[in-house]
């Protein structure tokens, strides 16, 4: 979002969008980030108002039947000319035993790996995205900063800041507050 932009984030739980916020006022970017508590398939942004969506391992966790809906949704409020992007596990190419593990997992036990590999490339196409791959993104770093890895969250902010720099983008908007905390974050992580 730049040093001037303003981040969204849209969380489903109040009890997590509360816990976002927290983390924002305590590192000083409760300014720089809204938070809401909604739905993806309501998203609460007026039509044609975000210039990017951010998914940071997210469509993953809906139901297939429900990402039409959710993508629809994002191009609602995407400005023409805005940007999805999306950090994802994809069932698109070479499976292997970390995909098979994944979807096991996600089988037996959904509370523990709540996500799952998805097409990602086809549902984008068939919700009208041109899909233009990044080299090299990653996760954002959430999970590092909440456990006190500030040297791996660094290192992160430094690969996502570098790709998503040269995809042009003019906003990351975040489907998950933890993350928009985190991307909110990242001028102050990488000073």
């Amino acid at each position: 979002a730049g040093a001037q932009g303003l981040g969204s984030g849209v969380e489903m739980s109040e009890q997590m969008r509360k816990l976002a916020a927290w983390r924002l006022e305590r590192e000083g970017l409760a300014e720089r980030v809204e938070l809401h508590c909604g739905d993806a398939e309501q998203l609460p942004f007026e039509a044609e108002s975000l210039d990017g969506i951010f998914f940071s391992f997210t469509l993953e966790l809906f139901d297939t039947p429900e990402l039409p809906n959710v993508l629809a949704e994002c191009k609602r409020v995407l400005r023409p000319g805005g940007r999805i992007v999306v950090v994802a596990v994809s069932r698109e190419g070479k499976h292997g035993v970390m995909l098979e593990l994944y979807e096991w997992t996600h089988k037996h036990f959904p509370n523990l790996m709540d996500c799952r590999p998805i097409y990602v490339r086809r549902a984008l196409e068939a919700a009208g995205y041109e899909v233009v791959r990044l080299a090299r993104t990653v996760c954002c770093g959430a999970l590092d900063i909440h456990h006190g890895n500030r040297e791996r969250a660094l290192e992160l902010a430094r690969i996502n800041v570098r790709e998503l720099a040269s995809s042009g983008a003019d906003a990351i908007i975040s489907a998950a507050s933890g993350c928009s905390a985190v991307i909110a974050a990242y001028g102050e992580l990488l000073k």
